[in-house]
């Protein structure tokens, strides 16, 4: 049985019973996801009884500690690994047909991992206009979209420079400005900060949460940061150890758009203290 706990922190620092979207106001959906990796010795089941709706520009955290499917999960909404068991729905469409996954559904994601994962021999402008370059649009039009999005990530300057010449937070911008180049309408992040030293990593946080205002995207954001998922999210989602299954539910309540001096409030510090228990209640 899934140990699954609703929480929304109010102002007050308090508790109460939550609710998320339903069914039909969801953009986003997991119904009893699990995920089973086979292999000629072995048999790991990474998540299973995932049931998750989420709304349309809502912004979701998932922390979990190591080994729990964190990436997993990411990967099942991405359509990058199917599920055993379970189906991913997208404004109330499967995205699996068979075994083959609906072309349509799979426009409406851009996808960011950790590494950045840019062309050497391509510029900024290049590699961000690339995804418009393989739909084919002409390179006036999307060299015009790479522009205004190197704008918004803050690469005004850098659109000729290549890769080797940015530093590690402006190649995941490249990278992020590469994932909003065909305007998809949901953001699936892969710790896309992991790599970076902290002081790049609160700018990128600052941008990130920009981006998502801006775009209006619906934003599923992994880490094992738990300060940064506050942060950024509506709601963060707490997945158990192996089999990763929900654990609890976190609605964070705190008003846009947050500052970094917000993580030093009596408010925030309680959130973070609350959700790092439950993460590790379960040690022996």
């Amino acid at each position: 049985m899934t140990d699954r706990v609703l929480t929304k922190t109010e102002p007050s620092g308090a508790a109460t019973a939550s609710e998320g979207p339903t069914s039909q106001q969801a953009e986003l959906e997991l119904v009893g996801i699990a995920k089973k990796f086979e292999t000629k010795r072995t048999s790991t089941l990474a998540l299973t009884g995932i049931d998750l709706a989420i709304g349309r520009r809502e912004f979701v955290s998932v922390i979990g500690r190591s080994g729990c499917g964190k990436t997993t999960l990411l990967r099942t909404l991405a359509g990058l690994v199917s599920p055993s068991e379970g189906e991913v729905r997208v404004q109330g469409r499967g995205l699996w047909r068979g075994n083959s996954r609906d072309p349509e559904v799979m426009h409406k994601f851009g996808v960011i991992f950790q590494d950045a994962n840019l062309f050497p021999w391509y510029t900024v402008e290049e590699n961000i206009a690339l995804p418009l370059r393989m739909r084919g649009e002409d390179k006036r039009s999307r060299l015009h979209r790479a522009h205004e999005l190197a704008e918004l990530v803050g690469l005004t300057g850098f659109e000729r420079s290549y890769p080797r010449e940015l530093s590690g937070g402006m190649r995941q911008r490249t990278a992020i400005a590469r994932a909003l180049s065909y305007r998809p309408e949901i953001l699936l992040m892969d710790e896309p900060f992991g790599a970076l030293d902290a002081l790049t990593r609160e700018r990128m946080n600052l941008e990130v949460q920009s981006i998502a205002t801006t775009t209006e995207a619906t934003v599923v954001f992994v880490t094992h940061d738990i300060t940064e998922a506050v942060f950024l999210a509506d709601r963060v989602v707490l997945l158990s150890p192996r089999p990763g299954r929900i654990k609890s539910i976190t609605d964070i309540a705190l008003q846009r758009p947050r500052e970094l001096d917000l993580q030093t409030t009596p408010q925030f510090q309680d959130i973070v203290r609350t959700l790092r228990h439950q993460l590790y209640e379960d040690e022996a």
